[in-house]
């Protein structure tokens, strides 16, 4: 036998390994040929086929190369190229090289699949989708086709077509492991998560070391709260493959929410490592830094972050934009760019109209009913409500069912219901089915949040109050809470929801929040006794490089005093007190106040003597805190209404004075109050006396104003009026 035929009878085996997925046989079999029939064009073109199917990228491209060497018009080799280049991100190129193909021979349905894969990627849904129908025309039972025009219907959120498309792929193949994870993909952005877990184990029974599937299953445990699960599942998608950037990404999101922003910061670096131009990565880092206070090079990052946002792209998740930007048109443009990325809203026939006279019915959401700054400004107001004119429900989006106040706002309401298990779809049919009359999102944009309940317009008038100072972006939302200072009239533009402006401020305050009794000596808090001492009891993202330069000036032009801030960790400690020594500030005139339980917490600021705010994300329920506690609150005002919180806060409590308008102002009032022991203890005289007589604290004044506003909602809404902005009047109401 001479070495062709040996050449031949190798080839033929390794087809034959093709055949039953065995490729690394066929590649021992293909390069003993190649050495009896150097430059063979079959030998070769099949030999780059299966280094591609094994993932041997570079060595599936050179032989490629090498076909295409001898004949240019090789449309098998030709393919690998293409195969490659996707798998490189280099999806311009794998576009054009399926026009070539098209060109030389239009009727290959892989071709014309290929290349609406490579559309998709490059975000050209909707021609994606004519090339995937285009491949089915020529080959109806392609599963490819179908499972690519699957995963482009679920990029353009058409979720129930998605998974049609899935469906079709997996009737046509169903070993198709990524047709499975498709589903599962889709079912999980539905908030089906045990149907998603269903076709997960269906994907991963075919193919157990597919990592973009543990990635899914950890995604989906992340959203049920099960965040050491989700962990391991990220853990089980690196071991599959270390180089998977999305999992690296996904990890450091869970420990950024576990609050370890430390491991967080690193998981992200190992992703910037092997893909640095991920989604949300740079952003994702940023904010990362921003809760260590590790400001090197946070300025510069946030200009470019902000020009790009400016620019179009949707990478600055919207909280993170109030920490970096008092731009009102940033937030719009940063809202609007996310609710766009990740909320699919959905047409619903609409609510028959109930007659004048029935008790409303509202349904507060939020996943923070339990210990949280949320549930201690609201549950005064829940409990007030009027029970004879409104239904009042309280629908969790999280199962956490340990804390105290947890179980105050289920004593509080009408009817508590936990919807932390049900899918979106779900919940917006239980919302239905109650014939809620107005839905509150208390969340907006933040962790927890499930804005795609009310996207499928789960209530007939839908509101945003208070957990996000800023504009959803949503076209679904209609109503803004907020009040003539943190909205002036003049900034409803920048504002998608219409504006109800109330009297008095925009934040609920529980005029019952206890302060503990024993308030501690300062030794006991690690104070100097006779320091004057100034608190920042901010979390630590809202801090940045230029209010603490502001902070440290005053320590300099006020020699016996200490700046007080809540310790994180150790990393946050260490580098703001590296940031200190570098403005030539003794770091030990930093002093750090370890957590511990709310009502302890508030009377420890008796200690204190001027409360700072942040700029340009001013305290919302710590500002609250220090005036409930009788600690004066020093803001600097910007445009956007998370720059003008505490203006609001001082305004009512009578205390106007306390706002400012410029860093210069800010620090000459600080340092005014520091000095002047006098004019300080007027303040705090007024404080004291003001807490009873003005209305931020007086949670029935605040409660009836809230439902004045929901009773004018509510009333456009019956008589069939689209909404429309407008301000509530002052209403008498005595007592706290």
């Amino acid at each position: 036998m001479n070495n062709l035929e040996k050449a031949k009878r190798l080839f033929f085996e390794a087809l034959r390994f093709c055949d039953i997925a065995d490729y690394a046989n066929a590649e021992l079999r293909l390069r003993k040929a190649l050495k009896l029939a150097p430059g063979n064009a079959s030998i070769l073109t099949n030999l780059a086929t299966v280094a591609l199917r094994r993932e041997k990228f570079d060595d599936a491209r050179k032989l490629a190369e090498t076909a295409l060497a001898s004949n240019q018009n090789n449309i098998e080799a030709m393919m690998v190229l293409i195969g490659c280049q996707a798998r490189k991100g280099q999806f311009a190129d794998a576009l054009a090289g399926c026009d070539r193909i098209i060109a030389l021979e239009p009727r290959i349905a892989e071709v014309h699949s290929d290349r609406g894969n490579a559309l998709g990627r490059l975000k050209r849904h909707e021609e994606a989708l004519a090339a995937f129908d285009m491949a089915l025309r020529l080959q109806p039972a392609l599963a490819e086709a179908r499972l690519g025009r699957g995963n482009t219907l679920f990029q353009l959120r058409r979720y129930e077509q998605a998974l049609a498309a899935y469906d079709s792929a997996i009737a046509a193949n169903r070993s198709l492991a990524m047709a499975w994870l498709g589903r599962a993909a889709t079912l999980a952005d539905l908030s089906r998560f045990d149907e998603a877990d269903a076709a997960l184990d269906k994907a991963l029974a075919i193919r157990p070391d597919l990592a973009r599937a543990w990635l899914c299953r950890g995604s989906i445990l992340r959203r049920r709260g099960r965040k050491s699960e989700a962990l391991a599942a990220y853990e089980r998608a690196l071991a599959c493959d270390r180089k998977l950037g999305e999992a690296w990404l996904a990890r450091g999101a869970v420990f950024a929410e576990l609050g370890r922003h430390g491991d967080a910061l690193a998981a992200y670096d190992e992703a910037a490592a092997l893909t640095p131009d991920l989604e949300s990565l740079a952003a994702a880092r940023l904010h990362a830094q921003m809760w260590l206070c590790d400001w090197k090079d946070v300025d510069d990052q946030c200009a470019r972050l902000l020009a790009e946002l400016r620019g179009g792209a949707p990478e600055l998740e919207p909280l993170t934009v109030l920490a970096v930007s008092s731009s009102a048109a940033d937030q719009r443009k940063s809202s609007e760019a996310f609710v766009a990325n990740v909320v699919a809203a959905s047409a619903y026939p609409a609510r028959a109209r109930r007659s004048a006279g029935e008790r409303i019915r509202i349904a507060y959401l939020s996943p923070d009913f339990r210990d949280h700054p949320l549930s201690f400004l609201t549950v005064g107001m829940l409990e007030q409500h009027d029970k004879t004119g409104f239904d009042i429900f309280a629908l969790s989006l999280s199962s956490d069912r340990t804390s105290a106040m947890r179980g105050r706002v289920m004593q509080a309401v009408t009817e508590f219901i936990d919807v932390e298990s049900r899918s979106d779809a779900e919940t917006a049919g239980l919302m239905r089915e109650l014939d809620i009359d107005i839905a509150v999102d208390l969340a907006g944009l933040t962790q927890g949040a499930r804005l795609n309940i009310l996207a499928q317009r789960a209530a007939p008038v839908q509101v945003s109050y208070l957990g996000f100072p800023a504009t959803t972006g949503a076209p679904f939302i209609d109503y803004i809470v907020a009040d003539p200072i943190v909205i002036p009239p003049a900034a409803r533009e920048h504002y998608s929801e219409r504006v109800v402006h109330l009297p008095d401020c925009f934040q609920a305050n529980d005029s019952l929040r206890r302060i503990s009794d024993q308030t501690p000596a300062r030794a006991d808090a690690g104070l100097p006794e006779s320091a004057f001492v100034f608190c920042v009891f901010h979390s630590s993202y809202k801090l940045n490089p230029r209010m603490f330069g502001v902070w440290m000036t005053l320590l300099r032009q006020v020699p016996a005093s200490v700046l007080w801030l809540v310790g994180g960790n150790r990393s946050i400690i260490d580098n703001l007190r590296r940031e200190a020594a570098n403005r030539e500030v003794d770091p030990d005139r930093l002093v750090f106040a370890p957590r511990m339980p709310y009502a302890d917490h508030l009377a420890r600021h008796r200690l204190a003597d001027v409360f700072l705010d942040t700029f340009p994300f001013n305290g919302g329920a710590t500002t609250s805190d220090a005036l409930w506690t009788g600690l004066p609150v020093v803001t600097l005002s910007g445009e956007a209404f998370a720059s003008r919180m505490s203006a609001s806060l001082l305004n009512a409590i009578g205390l106007p004075e306390l706002a400012t308008s410029s860093p210069a102002e800010y620090e000459a009032l600080a340092l005014r109050l520091a000095r002047d022991p006098e004019a300080l203890g007027a303040i705090k005289a007024r404080l004291a006396d003001n807490r009873a007589t003005h209305p931020l604290f007086d949670t029935k004044r605040f409660t009836r104003h809230m439902e004045a506003a929901y009773r004018q909602m509510w009333e456009r809404w019956r008589r069939g009026e689209p909404p429309v902005g407008f301000a509530v009047d002052p209403i008498a109401c005595s007592g706290h």
